[in-house]
């Protein structure tokens, strides 16, 4: 079923008509019972796949909705979340790391962990774990409030395993931008509200962008789209499936600048792109192509490794990537879902700082490790570098 998307004002003013409807000083109610001075409740119903990322690490992923009614703020201390069976506490988030990991309904940051009267705070939640004989099968949570604490939010662990994908690119130096999992990311952060409720659709969500042999995002011009290494490179069917929606409507944008705010609504922030059904029932979304380059048609069937477009700078980019995204439905309000990449090499890892100071005009050569590893079925995470088989799938191309 297609989500409806609403505009942040919108929401903000069915929110304060909702809360409205609560008494001052009211609570809300646990299915146990037990009164609590705020709601905190799993933004998804889903259960939660935990996915193995190439930290070699174990994460589970996941939101939680922190609700005040009451007409006093309210000041959270801590948050544990633990298996709920045996009761082990797997994770504590409390003081500046409580508090890097909230935000508002907009998706900025919050100064200290305190919800105001009326108003709504999203905590995100990461948990890295050594192992998967570490997942539980379920999680709750012992919220504290002062000094009382309550047991809230239970929140399911899927069994199952994430989506094989092939790679979405082919060739050497790929680096994952605003990728999972830190709160900080737009994607991570990014909420939207729907018919159904709240989503987070780029949960998982990468953009893919190149460097040359000297590390370099871009060679010369910054302005000059095609000064990107990673510029016009194919863009290829991650899995068998049928194209459920192509947008080829959008002229390339200038690098080096942003596109003035309001200028793309959620339902096309990502510019020309092609949505695919795969045969598991879950989306592929692409986002950012180039102009002109979309080569597939809605109800087409596709192979695993198929070209579909070209890498591009449309929608609202400021340099040429390619976006890529897992979801459950085929519009923009579905929810985000985890995958691995079959097989990929891994070359090391972007320095965070060195990169908020140098940008992409900056050199990362001496980033990437003298040999890739090879690695399988894992999600690739914030800022690392990939090494995908060049030969995946350019044969015959038409635009080759």
């Amino acid at each position: 079923m297609r989500r409806a998307v609403f505009p942040v004002a919108l929401l903000v003013a069915l929110s304060a008509c909702a809360l409205a409807a609560v008494a001052p000083g009211a609570t809300a109610q646990t299915d146990a019972g037990t009164l609590t001075p705020i709601v905190v409740t799993a933004l998804s119903d889903e259960p939660v796949v935990a996915a193995l990322g190439t930290d070699n690490a174990l994460h589970v992923i996941y939101e939680l909705q922190l609700v005040n009614p009451q007409a006093v703020a309210v000041p959270v201390a801590s948050v544990e979340v633990h298996s709920a069976s045996p009761d082990i506490k797997v994770a504590t988030f409390a003081g500046d790391d409580l508090t890097a990991r909230l935000r508002h309904l907009d998706g900025s940051a919050v100064a200290v962990a305190v919800i105001d009267p009326g108003a709504t705070l999203f905590l995100f939640v990461d948990i890295a774990l050594s192992s998967s004989d570490e997942l539980p099968d379920a999680l709750e949570h012992h919220v504290t409030v002062g000094d009382r604490s309550f047991v809230v939010a239970p929140v399911a662990v899927a069994p199952r395993r994430p989506t094989v994908l092939a790679p979405p690119v082919a060739g050497t130096s790929w680096v994952v931008t605003d990728g999972c999992c830190g709160p900080d990311a737009s994607h991570r952060n990014t909420i939207l509200s729907t018919s159904d409720g709240f989503a987070v659709p780029t949960r998982f969500a990468v953009d893919l962008r190149q460097m040359d042999e000297q590390g370099r995002f871009v060679v010369d011009d910054p302005t000059q789209a095609a000064d990107y290494p990673g510029y016009g490179t194919l863009v290829f069917a991650v899995a068998p499936g049928q194209v459920v929606t192509t947008v080829d409507q959008f002229p390339e944008q200038v690098p080096g600048t942003v596109p003035p705010p309001g200028t793309f609504d959620a339902e096309h922030n990502e510019g020309n792109s092609v949505v695919i059904r795969l045969r598991n029932g879950t989306y592929a979304s692409y986002g950012q192509l180039q102009a002109g380059s979309v080569i597939v048609k809605p109800g087409a069937h596709v192979r695993r490794g198929q070209p579909i477009a070209k890498l591009g700078n449309s929608g609202n980019s400021s340099a040429p990537h390619l976006h890529f995204q897992l979801m459950s439905g085929p519009s923009v309000g579905a929810d985000g879902l985890p995958f691995v990449l079959g097989a990929f090499g891994y070359a090391g890892q972007i320095d965070a700082a060195r990169l908020a100071e140098q940008g992409l005009t900056g050199a990362y050569a001496d980033n990437r490790v003298p040999t890739a590893q090879t690695r399988q079925r894992q999600l690739p995470l914030d800022l690392a570098i990939l090494d995908f088989d060049a030969s995946s799938g350019t044969s015959g191309s038409p635009l080759v």
